[in-house]
């Protein structure tokens, strides 16, 4: 084990209350260095109260508990609380003395690090004098034995009488304790107190400290020996091997990403263009044409199924032996870990984009071999476009149905003027060629009038 610590510095701090109110105030908490786990004690000495003797102090702020009321109805009182802290603690607490109140009060504030976490400090018998220094009585603390104690000698005085200089307790401690803390002399009044307390540090069953030195001139004077528990000792666990076997039952991953597109065929079908001459064919020329076509977008939604089969998991833990005044066995645990199926649906898009086709018509050219009058038709047009099924082979099958597109060219007409009209100006192109036809009477202007062209 291992002593509580003795409060030094700022884990100590006094306080005096210079007035008979029955609500006796701290000082504020938060000057106390604290830590969360610390031990708090709250002392509180009192000139006199006329109460039953050790029924003085009562109604102590939330949170303390009292382990301490000691008093005589014609001499001093004292009181004591603990709490342990959270290291947060503000603000002052109160207690309240009862019936009717003499004199002055004064405070101890302690912040012991290292005291049992839920054992209560303990006090024992009280001492009060007059004339003479008084001691308390021996203090065998009932919640524990020989252990690494800390023990608290406390001490006060008061003043009953204005002759002479009160000086109060003493900055001697009792023998063998030491690092005394005082508070001030609440007043150099009939009433006045002040208080002391002192420390020691030992493996013991019980003490029974020496006194103080006190002014006992005109003065009162009055004791009690308190002891905090230490933390237990560290105790030493031991864990054996462990083994542990984790079994995962066997994962299977049904997933097809099987896409098949079937070749596509597309057919492209232009009707005849047919021209018609009266009675000779003329040189027709038909310009590139170019003709766009689009596909709309095909759109493909794809399914992944991922189906997890159920896993179970086994894990086993050695027996953990801890061997201590007690005997801990933690039993063989087993556990089964189970994971239902788990289904994962996923979704995959598949985007087509816009295709476009051009298509274009050679030039088709027409060569006039007689006169007579012109008509030129080109009849409907019409292509046919054919794609195969695109087929999508998953755990359902997307199929795009034959596409069919149709595209129709209007007829074109080309209409000649009658005869007496006067002849556009590529009559020298239709007439040039006739020559070469091999047609009679046909070199020159003054044929325009012959027939054979069913005259302009």
């Amino acid at each position: 084990m291992t002593f509580p610590t003795i409060p030094t510095g700022g884990r100590r701090v006094t306080g005096v209350q210079a007035d008979t109110s029955a609500t006796r105030t701290f000082p504020d908490l938060s000057g106390l260095t604290k830590n969360a786990g610390d031990l708090l004690i709250a002392i509180v000495i009192a000139y006199q109260s006329t109460a039953t003797a050790n029924q003085v102090w009562s109604g102590w702020s939330a949170g303390w508990t009292e382990f301490a009321d000691f008093s005589q109805t014609t001499n001093g009182a004292i009181g004591a609380a603990y709490k342990w802290s959270d290291g947060t603690e503000t603000g002052t607490i109160s207690v309240t003395e009862a019936a009717t109140i003499t004199g002055h009060a004064c405070f101890i504030l302690l912040s012991i690090p290292g005291a049992h976490p839920s054992t209560p400090p303990e006090a024992g018998a009280p001492g009060f004098g007059t004339t003479s220094v008084a001691t308390s009585g021996l203090l065998d603390p009932a919640g524990w034995g020989t252990e690494d104690t800390l023990w608290i000698a406390v001490s006060a005085g008061g003043e009953q009488a204005t002759t002479g200089s009160f000086t109060g307790v003493g900055v001697t401690p009792p023998a063998t304790y030491g690092s005394i803390v005082n508070t001030a002399i609440s007043q150099d009044a009939v009433g006045g107190v002040n208080g002391a307390a002192a420390f020691k540090q030992a493996n013991a069953a019980s003490d029974n400290p020496s006194g103080f030195t006190h002014d006992t001139s005109d003065a009162r004077n009055f004791s009690v020996t308190m002891a905090v528990r230490p933390a237990p000792a560290a105790i030493a666990l031991t864990v054996q091997d462990a083994d542990q076997a984790q079994t995962a039952d066997n994962v299977d991953l049904v997933q097809h990403h099987v896409l098949v597109v079937q070749d596509a065929t597309q057919d492209q079908t232009a009707d005849n263009v047919v021209l018609t001459v009266g009675g000779g064919a003329v040189a027709l020329t038909v310009q590139d044409a170019d003709q766009a076509q689009t596909a709309d977008n095909v759109d493909l939604v794809q399914h992944n199924v991922l189906t997890v089969q159920d896993a179970a998991q086994a894990q086993l833990a050695d027996n953990v032996a801890l061997t201590q005044h007690h005997v801990l066995v933690v039993q063989d645990a087993l556990q089964a870990q189970t994971a239902d199926n788990v289904a994962l649906t996923q979704h995959h898009v598949l985007v087509v984009q816009d295709a476009l086709q051009a298509q274009t018509a050679d030039n088709v050219v027409v060569t006039p071999h007689a006169p007579g009058a012109v008509s030129l038709v080109v009849q409907d047009a019409a292509q046919a476009q054919t794609a195969d099924n695109v087929a999508l082979t998953q755990h359902h099958v997307l199929v795009v149905q034959d596409a069919l597109q149709a595209q129709t060219a209007d007829n074109v007409v080309l209409i000649l003027p009658s005869s007496g009209a006067e002849p556009p100006a590529y009559e020298a192109y239709l007439r040039a060629p006739a020559s070469e036809a091999g047609i009679a009477g046909s070199t020159g202007p003054a044929a325009a009038s012959g027939g054979g062209r069913g005259g302009w």
